[in-house]
C-alpha cells in the first residue's frame, strides 16, 4: 500500500527533481537520493520512493550509489504491495560488494572497510528476510526449504563469518558451574504479553526479577547494522577491548531475553562472555526474521524454544542456532478449571489476539459464513477477542484488510461478528465462545487457542500453512481438531451432537498433556 504524498514530501520531491536539472546542484542532489527514498519508505510513501530512485539510476555511475539506489527501489517495491521481482539479485549484489570489504578489511585491519562491509550485509538482510516475503502468506521459502533458501547468503564469507559453530568455552564453564541465579533481568524490545510465567519461574528459585526494555539498558541504541558492524570490526581486528557490562545490569546473573529480535541481537554482542549468562526464548516469527542471523550465538548460554518443531526449523535456517544448548517449554496457561458457557455459546466461534495478518481472520470469517449457510435455523455468530487488525497491519497488507472489510460487510455474515477489543479479561469474554479457532498462517505454541480451550470451548485449528511441513499443528494437537480448509472447519463443527462434552475432553487433554507446573520446572531450569 502506497500512502498518499502529503503536500510536505510532494514539495521536497518537486525541489529535489529541480535540483537535479540544474548542474549547479545536480551531484548535490544526486548524493542526497537515496536518503530521501529511503525516508520516503519510512513515511509509506512507496510510490514517490520509486521515482526518486529512479530518475537517480538514470545519472549515477558510482558502484555503491547504483547499489544503494537499488536497494531502496527494491524495498520500496516489496512494502508497496504490489508486484516485485529481482530482488534475490540485488541481495546477492549486496552480499558480494560485503564480502569485497571484509576481504579488504582483513588484508588492511582498518575498521572503515568492516563497518562498511556490514552495513551491506544489513541492507541485504533488510531485503532477505524482508516479512512481506516471509510472515505475511501462506508460505515462506525459508520454511520450504531452508538450504536453498539460504544459499545466497551461506556463500557469502562475511555472513559464514559471522556464523560461529562453537559455543566459547568460557560459556560452557560458567553455565556448567553457576548455581541458582540471585537476580534475573527479564529483557525485551518492547513490553512481552509472555513474561508473567518466567517472572514466575525465576522467584520461584528465590532470584529477584528486574524487567528492563532495551532503550532503558543502551539509551542510545541504534540499530542492527551498528551491531553487525561491532561483531566485524571484532573479526577483522580481535585486540577490540571487550562490552562491559551496562550500569542497570550490573549485579544481575541471567538476562533472560524474551523473543530473539533486536535486544537478544543486542546482548549477544554487548554483554561480555564475562558477564551475565545470556539465555534468550525464540517464540516463532524470529525464525524468519533477520535478527536471528544477528545474534552471536556463541555468547548465547541457553535457547528455549517454545515447540519442538520450532526447534528443527530453526535449527535448519540458522545452524550456528544448533551449538547452543537448548530446551522447549511451552508458553504455560494456568487453569482454574472449566468454566460454565453462556446462553448462545454453542453457536459462537472465537478467536484470541485476531488482529494480524498472520492470524487469517478471513478464515473464520470465511468458516462463519459457511455454518450461516448450512445451518441457517442457527445464529452462529464470530467473537474476535483483542485490537483490531487495522492497528497491526502493515502496508503491504492494506489488500488483505480491503479483502477482510468487504467480506465482514456481506449479507451472509453482516451484524453477526463481534469485535470486542482490547480486554483484560480474557476468560470473561470466552464464557460465550463455544467453538475456539485457531486460523493461522504461522504458530509454535498458540496461547489463544490453549485459553479457549481451557475454557471448555471446542477447539478447531488449522493446520497452520507455513509451518506445516516441519509438524507443526499436527505435532502439538490430537488428529481431530486439525482442519485443512473453512469446509473442513465448518463440517467439524456441525458434526458434533454435544460439543461440550466435547470441549470438556479436550479441556482435560490440555491439562494431562500440558500441566502448568512441569512448564514452569522447565523454565526454572532454563534459568538456572
Amino acid at each position: 500500500m502506497t500512502v498518499p504524498a502529503d503536500s510536505s514530501s510532494l514539495a521536497e520531491v518537486s525541489q529535489w527533481r529541480r535540483q537535479c536539472g540544474d548542474p549547479a546542484t545536480t551531484t548535490m542532489a544526486l548524493r542526497r537520493a537515496f536518503g530521501l527514498a529511503e525516508t520516503l519508505v519510512r513515511r509509506g510513501e512507496t510510490s514517490l520512493a520509486i521515482d526518486v530512485a529512479d530518475i537517480a539510476l538514470e545519472r549515477v555511475t558510482g558502484q555503491d550509489a547504483v547499489l544503494n539506489l537499488r536497494f531502496v527501489r527494491h524495498l520500496a517495491c516489496i512494502e508497496s504491495g504490489g508486484p516485485f521481482q529481482g530482488y534475490d539479485d540485488v541481495v546477492r549484489a549486496l552480499l558480494a560488494r560485503a564480502d569485497e570489504l571484509f576481504a579488504d578489511a582483513l588484508v588492511t585491519r582498518d575498521h572503515t572497510p568492516a563497518r562498511a562491509a556490514a552495513r551491506w550485509l544489513a541492507l541485504s538482510l533488510r531485503l532477505f528476510v524482508h516479512r512481506r516475503l516471509h510472515t505475511s502468506l501462506d508460505t515462506s521459502p525459508l520454511a520450504v526449504d531452508p538450504v536453498q533458501a539460504m544459499a545466497p547468503l551461506r556463500a557469502s564469507s562475511l555472513y559464514e563469518a559471522l556464523q560461529p559453530l562453537t559455543i566459547s568455552r568460557d560459556s560452557q564453564q560458567r553455565r556448567a558451574h553457576d548455581g541458582p541465579p540471585r537476580v534475573v533481568s527479564a529483557l525485551t524490545s518492547e513490553d512481552s504479553f509472555f513474561l508473567a510465567p518466567v517472572i514466575e519461574a525465576a522467584q520461584a528459585i528465590g532470584a529477584e526479577v528486574r524487567e528492563l526494555r532495551l532503550l532503558d539498558v543502551d539509551p542510545a541504541w541504534s540499530g542492527m547494522s551498528a551491531l553487525l558492524g561491532e561483531r566485524v570490526v571484532g573479526l577483522v581486528d580481535p585486540a577490540v577491548s571487550e562490552a562491559v557490562v551496562p550500569g542497570v545490569l550490573v549485579g544481575v546473573d541471567v538476562v533472560f531475553v524474551d523473543w530473539a529480535d533486536e535486544a537478544a541481537a543486542w546482548a549477544s554482542v554487548r554483554l561480555p562472555v564475562s558477564g551475565p549468562r545470556l539465555v534468550v526464548r525464540l517464540h516463532s516469527v524470529e525464525a524468519l526474521s533477520a535478527a536471528v542471523h544477528v545474534v552471536d550465538w556463541s555468547r548465547v548460554d541457553r535457547l528455549v524454544f517454545v515447540s519442538e518443531f520450532l526447534r528443527r526449523l530453526t535449527h535448519a535456517v540458522v545452524p550456528a542456532t544448533r551449538s547452543v544448548d537448548s530446551v522447549v517449554v511451552g508458553h504455560g496457561v494456568v487453569s482454574a478449571g472449566v468454566g460454565v458457557k453462556s446462553a448462545g455459546a454453542w453457536s459462537t466461534l472465537g478467536m484470541v489476539g485476531w488482529g494480524q495478518v498472520v492470524k487469517d481472520p478471513l478464515f473464520a470469517v470465511e468458516v462463519l459464513a459457511l455454518l450461516r449457510s448450512r445451518d441457517p435455523q442457527r445464529d452462529w455468530r464470530l467473537r474476535l477477542i483483542g485490537g483490531s487488525l487495522e492497528s497491526g497491519a502493515r502496508p503491504w497488507d492494506a489488500g488483505y484488510v480491503g479483502d477482510l472489510e468487504r467480506l465482514v460487510g456481506e449479507s451472509m455474515v453482516a451484524g453477526a461478528i463481534e469485535m470486542t477489543g482490547f480486554t483484560d479479561d480474557v476468560k470473561a469474554a470466552l464464557e460465550g465462545v463455544g467453538f475456539i479457532l485457531s486460523t493461522s498462517l504461522r504458530e509454535a505454541d498458540p496461547h489463544g487457542v490453549v485459553e479457549g480451550v481451557l475454557s471448555g470451548a471446542v477447539p478447531v485449528v488449522r493446520d497452520w500453512p507455513v509451518v506445516a511441513p516441519w509438524g507443526g499443528a499436527r505435532e502439538l494437537f490430537p488428529a481431530d481438531w486439525i482442519v485443512q480448509t473453512p469446509e473442513q472447519a465448518a463440517d467439524r463443527i456441525l458434526s458434533l451432537n454435544n460439543p461440550e462434552t466435547v470441549g470438556r475432553a479436550a479441556a482435560e487433554w490440555i491439562v494431562n498433556q500440558r500441566p502448568y507446573r512441569d512448564e514452569q520446572v522447565a523454565l526454572m531450569a532454563a534459568l538456572s
